[in-house]
């Protein structure tokens, strides 16, 4: 997929009619593996949701589900803490959210200890930004989704740059520093198209200067420039429609 050199380290991935297509100057041809950071906090919230469920608890429940909604709508790293807690040992937590993403047909491994001390284990997932399209892809088909999906429409503004400036957009965020010390920026979701479905799409920037807050400009630039390639596309059945699985 082409975009213009212009828009400097980047990584993009969307499906197409069910084919994926990406592009960039990060990674393997534009497919950029790297750290999940807050991105992970969709399968993580799946799995959470899924255990509460099972569980059976309708206290645990409300409160997992309260927790979802401060994970995902403002990324509250306590919350999301919390949801890890809930899925039990950090091994087994880490084989859960593996089977959410499995589930969705992506073989990505979760860390069940932190590789960096200071950050959480699953925010360092290593994910591919073409996985994490196809992710997006078959979250209309996921057991337990919908209250993540619908946490993903109401995403608070001030982490609306990016996917975020779509009206109607479904999508979640991710940042942190390199080991280099350079912010990379991630953002994956659903964005509707003209035909009424929403493509599944996933983006990752470093800005020049290394900086989060400049990374969230690039972002918007690399979001704009695929807008027209987005409108063109053929997505999946929008959330809250019922999808064809």
């Amino acid at each position: 997929m082409e975009l213009p050199a212009e828009l400097g380290e980047f990584s993009v991935a969307l499906l197409d009619d069910g084919t994926l297509h990406t592009g960039g100057t990060l990674g393997d041809g534009g497919d950029l593996t790297d750290a999940a950071w807050s991105t992970s906090k969709v399968p993580l919230a799946i799995a959470a949701l899924r255990q509460a469920e099972a569980d059976g608890d309708p206290a645990a429940l409300e409160q997992v589900t309260a927790s979802i909604r401060q994970a995902i709508g403002v990324s509250d790293n306590g919350a999301a803490d919390a949801l890890w807690a809930s899925l039990g040992e950090p091994a087994t937590a880490a084989q859960k959210v593996e089977a959410v993403l499995a589930d969705a047909g992506v073989s990505t491994d979760v860390p069940a200890e932190r590789p960096r001390g200071e950050f959480s284990a699953y925010g360092q997932t290593r994910w591919s930004v073409s996985d994490q399209a196809r992710f997006a892809g078959q979250l209309g088909c996921l057991s337990s989704a919908g209250p993540v999906v619908e946490a993903m429409g109401q995403v608070d503004p001030g982490q609306s740059y990016g996917i975020g400036r779509v009206d109607g957009a479904w999508f979640k965020g991710g940042w942190g520093p390199g080991a280099d010390g350079r912010y990379l920026v991630r953002q994956f979701g659903l964005v509707p198209g003209d035909d009424g479905t929403s493509v599944p799409v996933a983006v990752a920037v470093i800005a020049p200067d290394g900086s989060y807050e400049s990374a969230q400009g690039a972002l918007d630039d690399v979001v704009e420039a695929l807008r027209d390639r987005i409108d063109a596309a053929t997505g999946v059945t929008s959330p809250g429609e019922q999808a064809d699985c």
